[in-house]
């Protein structure tokens, strides 16, 4: 099953209580179906990216966001400096659904594996549909 593009635009606080836009894009995560030697069929996905928009406190500057199978709205991501002083420091993105469909929480852990919440904020969200791979594209997500 393919899922949606996601486009999030955020409104989050610090824990001094300063106010940042955070803006991320879901792409991905297109279905396509792949035959196995013996015949048999199973739908893999092509990798789940979160890009950054825009970041006004900086939270992920040097920060590339793992890729995946799965969606993260809702769900938890995890992106990890890829370099400068303080190469492996990783940041969680937790997402949690509320009561309406396009508003999701999302609290930020900017010392990951420490429990401690340093930002926390809502997210409108807009979810658009995308078509599965078509032929040539699955050709060559299955020579990847």
């Amino acid at each position: 099953m393919t899922i949606p593009i996601v486009n999030a635009t955020c409104r989050i606080s610090d824990s001094q209580g300063h106010q940042h836009d955070l803006v991320v894009r879901q792409t991905g995560g297109r279905a396509y179906t792949k035959v196995n030697s013996d015949g048999s069929t199973w739908t893999p996905r092509t990798p789940v990216r979160q890009q950054v928009a825009r970041d006004t406190a900086g939270i992920f500057d040097g920060f590339e966001f793992q890729t995946g199978p799965r969606e993260t709205w809702p769900g938890r991501v995890e992106a990890s400096r890829r370099s400068g002083p303080i190469t492996g420091r990783i940041v969680q993105v937790e997402t949690i659904r509320t009561d309406r469909e396009d508003r999701y929480a999302i609290l930020i852990r900017r010392n990951w594996p420490k429990p401690d919440v340093q930002i926390l904020g809502f997210c409108d969200v807009k979810k658009a549909p995308q078509a599965p791979l078509n032929a040539a594209e699955t050709e060559e997500a299955i020579r990847q």
